[in-house]
């Protein structure tokens, strides 16, 4: 897989490409992953993998979901819809790699404002609504960010995993 981004570095934008998942990677035991559906449909049109195994497979890094569905439509306008779809959207992810919520040791998220604010009570209730649902009593460590998206979604969610053997 190739990927390019572009970067500015004293005032001038250059671009950069990788070649993801080269001979030379997956001989180190890299591996990306993708769910059936919107999942696989993502990877190839955005070039990357909704998971990746990490050598020597025990770890698993689930890229950035949303609340999105076939098609990356938002599922409704609701906040805590939003948020169920994007947990679930994880949960599809680390199954296909062969792990779960359960082994989620780390979490990123960032979330849009809402007309409540920034991480409002808005957030507050989807976020307890998902906590419940998918971790229950387990306790990741955890990056909460409140961020401005230009688009209909409303959180955007990474996970790092154990793989169970």
């Amino acid at each position: 897989m190739e990927i390019k981004w572009s970067y500015c570095s004293q005032g001038k934008i250059s671009t950069r490409t990788i070649n993801m998942f080269s001979k030379s990677l997956e001989r180190l035991g890299f591996s990306g992953v993708n769910y059936p559906g919107h999942g696989q449909e993502g990877s190839d049109q955005f070039k990357l993998s909704q998971a990746v195994i990490v050598p020597p497979g025990k770890q698993v890094w689930v890229t950035g979901q949303m609340g999105w569905t076939e098609g990356f439509k938002a599922v409704t306008s609701s906040l805590t819809d939003h948020y169920l779809q994007a947990f679930e959207n994880v949960a599809l992810a680390l199954a296909a790699a062969g792990s779960s919520w359960e082994y989620v040791f780390k979490v990123e998220s960032f979330h849009a404002a809402t007309d409540k604010g920034l991480m409002g009570p808005d957030f507050a209730e989807a976020m307890g609504k998902c906590i419940e649902k998918y971790l229950g009593d387990h306790r990741p460590a955890w990056t909460a960010i409140g961020s401005n998206f230009n688009t209909d979604m409303k959180i955007e969610i990474q996970v790092y995993a154990a793989v169970p053997e």
